[in-house]
């Protein structure tokens, strides 16, 4: 959906890969669930539109420092107005409780087994789709790593992205995230998750009624 010659782009440079062109526009959740069901690799790794990743070399190194695991955690930094390096976040987390309740939660800062992404597609139609997501996928993970680098810089001086320009559609999201909470308060065996989703859920449902919808 690209309005540039990203695609163009894509196809030269990625000869050895496979690019897949969207026809309709689905929002991050929509375009990475067709992105999972078609992957074919053991983990998978995600980059969004304001993020790039530190270095050529990042992806073998990803790869390297993998040994089974179901998931792991990457560290990132901030770029703004040219500046890298700008508040470096580094996973050092010793059980997969404290990465549940972190709010580092996006997607792009951990690498998947692909057989659990394939298990827990992402809502779509909806922003900041990454939140209820992580809750999903922290739960069907037995095992885990932390890579204690930045592998992603995320750009923060672009005006247009969801995190800083959050209109209609965020609103509505809302009450899209609430049923997902609710529906995995249902599902999940884990107390302590299931303890912690309900006090964000409640919080989350406190803000709609005071109509406030900063909270995700």
């Amino acid at each position: 959906m690209s309005t540039d010659n990203s695609l163009e782009i894509a196809n030269k440079l990625l000869k050895e890969h496979k690019v897949i062109e969207l026809k309709q526009k689905r929002l991050n959740g929509g375009s990475r669930n067709v992105g999972i069901i078609e992957a074919t690799g053991d983990y998978i790794v995600c980059v969004d539109s304001d993020d790039w990743l530190k270095s050529n070399t990042i992806l073998e190194e990803i790869n390297d420092n993998l040994d089974e695991q179901d998931v792991m955690f990457l560290g990132f930094e901030l770029g703004k107005d040219g500046k890298e390096e700008l508040y470096p976040f580094r996973p050092n987390y010793t059980t997969l409780e404290q990465a549940f309740v972190n709010d580092v939660c996006a997607i792009w800062t951990k690498v998947i087994k692909t057989s659990i992404l394939k298990d827990t597609l992402f809502p779509e139609g909806t922003l900041a789709e990454d939140r209820v997501h992580h809750y999903r996928v922290i739960d069907k993970c037995k095992t885990f790593a932390c890579l204690n680098k930045s592998t992603h810089v995320w750009n923060r001086s672009n005006t247009t992205s969801v995190t800083t320009d959050r209109g209609i559609l965020w609103e509505s999201s809302i009450y899209k995230h609430l049923g997902e909470m609710y529906m995995f308060m249902k599902t999940t065996q884990n107390k302590f998750y299931k303890d912690y989703v309900q006090k964000k859920f409640d919080i989350q449902l406190k803000e709609i009624n005071n109509k406030k919808y900063q909270q995700i």
